[in-house]
C-alpha cells in the first residue's frame, strides 16, 4: 500500500509545471550597445529554450544561451521548458555608457499635442493671445509715416481680441486673428496739425513656425487687415485722409506681423527654455537632475521636443557617510 502511494504521487508530480528563472542578465542590467548578451537560465528539470532555440545544458538545473544584442536599447530574452508551460522572460538595457557628470544627448523625448499646443488652458495659443490682447502694439509701427507731406506718428495700437490657432504638420501653421484694431495717431503738417483713430475690424496673420536646434522663429507668409475706417477730428483735408487709411492699411499689416513675430517666438522660446520634463530618478544615493532643449520640430501629432539630460550625485562617491 505504501509503494502503491509513491507511485501515485510520482505519477501526478510528472505533470506538475516545473519551476524556471532567468539568473543572468539581472533585472534593470545595463549592458554594452551591440555585444550579444549570454542567458543563464534555471530550470527544476526538463530541457530548456531560449528564444525558441535549444539551450547548452550546464549542470544541476542549469541552462545557457546566448542572445544577439541589440546597438541601443531594450533587449528581451524569453525561456521555456519544452513541452510544458513554464515560461520566464526578462530585459535589459544596452547603449554606450556617457562620461560621468556630462549631458546626454537626446536623453528624453516628448510630443506636445493639441491640447498643450491650443485647445488646453494654459496653452500656447492662449499665452500668445494674452501677449497681444489689450496691450499697445504700436511700438511695431515705423514711427512716423509720411503721407503727403503729412507727418503721422501712431501713438496706440489695440487690438480688442485675439483668436490664435494652430495647424500641425510637418511645419507648424499658426494663425492669429487680431479684432476690432484702434489705432490713434497725430498728424502735423505745416498749416495744421489734427489727431484721430483708424480701426480695423480684423487683422489676421498666418505664417510658418520653423526651428533651428531649440529656437524657434516665425515666418509671416499672409497678411491682411481690413479696411481702415478714419474718424479725424477734422483738421484734415478729406483727401489726406482717404490717403491716410491706406497707408495706415499697409503699416498696420507690416507692424501687426511684427507683433504676431514676437509673442509668438517669445511665448515659444520660453516654453522650449522652461518647460522641460524632469526625470524622475531612484539611486541608493541623492542625486540630482537637469533637462534642457536640444531640438524641436513640427509633426503631424504636435510640437516634437529632444531634451539632454544631465545627472549627477548631489555627494561625492569619495565623501564620509557622516
Amino acid at each position: 500500500m505504501h509503494v502503491s502511494l509513491v507511485t501515485a504521487v510520482l505519477l501526478a508530480c510528472s505533470a506538475c509545471t516545473p519551476s524556471l528563472r532567468i539568473l543572468s542578465p539581472t533585472e534593470g542590467a545595463m549592458l554594452d550597445a551591440g555585444e550579444d548578451v549570454a542567458v543563464l537560465a534555471e530550470a527544476s528539470r526538463g530541457s530548456v529554450r531560449v528564444n525558441g532555440e535549444g539551450a547548452d545544458k550546464l549542470g544541476a538545473g542549469l541552462w545557457t544561451a546566448t542572445v544577439p544584442g541589440v546597438d541601443g536599447g531594450l533587449g528581451f530574452a524569453w525561456a521555456e521548458v519544452e513541452g510544458k508551460d513554464a515560461i520566464a522572460v526578462r530585459s535589459w538595457h544596452q547603449g554606450s555608457f556617457g562620461v560621468a557628470g556630462s549631458w546626454q544627448e537626446g536623453a528624453m523625448q516628448l510630443v506636445l499635442g493639441s491640447e498643450a499646443l491650443c485647445t488646453g488652458d494654459p496653452s500656447v495659443c492662449a499665452w500668445v493671445g494674452e501677449l497681444l490682447e489689450g496691450q499697445d502694439l504700436s511700438g511695431f509701427v515705423d514711427n512716423p509715416l509720411n503721407v503727403s507731406g503729412v507727418e503721422i506718428t501712431v501713438e496706440s495700437a489695440v487690438a480688442a481680441g485675439v483668436d490664435v490657432s494652430v495647424e500641425s504638420s510637418e511645419v507648424l501653421f499658426v494663425t492669429i486673428q487680431l479684432q476690432d484694431l484702434v489705432a490713434e495717431y497725430t498728424a502735423d503738417a505745416w498749416l495744421y496739425t489734427s489727431s484721430g483713430t483708424a480701426t480695423f475690424a480684423q487683422v489676421d496673420i498666418v505664417g510658418s513656425l520653423f526651428f533651428e536646434g531649440a529656437d524657434a522663429s516665425l515666418e509671416p507668409g499672409d497678411v491682411q487687415a481690413s479696411e481702415a475706417v478714419v474718424e479725424d477730428d477734422g483738421a484734415l483735408p478729406s483727401t489726406i485722409v482717404d490717403l491716410l487709411a491706406a497707408a495706415l492699411q499697409g503699416e498696420m499689416e507690416e507692424a501687426m506681423a511684427g507683433a504676431a513675430v514676437a509673442a509668438t517666438e517669445q511665448v515659444v522660446g520660453e516654453l522650449l527654455a522652461q518647460a522641460g520634463p524632469m526625470p524622475a530618478l531612484t539611486f541608493d544615493h541623492p542625486v540630482s537632475a537637469e533637462a534642457r532643449a536640444s531640438t524641436a520640430s513640427g509633426s503631424t501629432a504636435g510640437l516634437a521636443l529632444t531634451y539632454d539630460v544631465l545627472v549627477f550625485a548631489e555627494t561625492s562617491a569619495v565623501a564620509s557617510e557622516e
